[in-house]
């Protein structure tokens, strides 16, 4: 038997990397970043919570406007039909409109019938 040369792929090599070692933020810088996130986080909150109140305010305030408005509506509306209602329920009006259209008062005299009326009876 012979022997097969045996070929080994070439393979490029990379240069190893070299660490630089380099110093970490400090501990003081670590707290001035921290302090100064929740100073921002704390003002944007404040502003947006202070701007949504001004907003229901201003909103309250336009209902109770729109609210009055009604009010004073409502009021001149049932003031022009407490007046129609005091026509309309005035003993004299009501006696001539009866009279007008034919009604008679049952406490008033009746008139015969000029029709014979003829009742079943057994």
């Amino acid at each position: 038997m012979s022997a097969v040369p045996i070929y080994k792929p070439q393979v490029e090599t990379r240069p190893q990397l070299r660490v630089v070692p380099g110093t970490g933020p400090t501990v003081a810088t670590q707290i001035v970043r921290s302090v100064l996130t929740f100073t921002l986080v704390a003002l944007f909150v404040f502003g947006m919570s202070s701007l949504a109140g001004h907003v229901m305010v201003e909103k309250a305030r336009r209902e109770g406007i729109r609210a009055k408005q009604r009010l004073g509506s409502a009021t001149t509306a049932q003031s022009v039909l407490a007046k129609q209602i005091e026509a309309l329920s005035n003993d004299s009006d009501l006696e001539a409109w009866a009279l007008r259209n034919g009604f008679v008062a049952p406490d008033g005299q009746f008139k015969p019938s000029l029709k014979n009326v003829v009742v079943a009876s057994r």
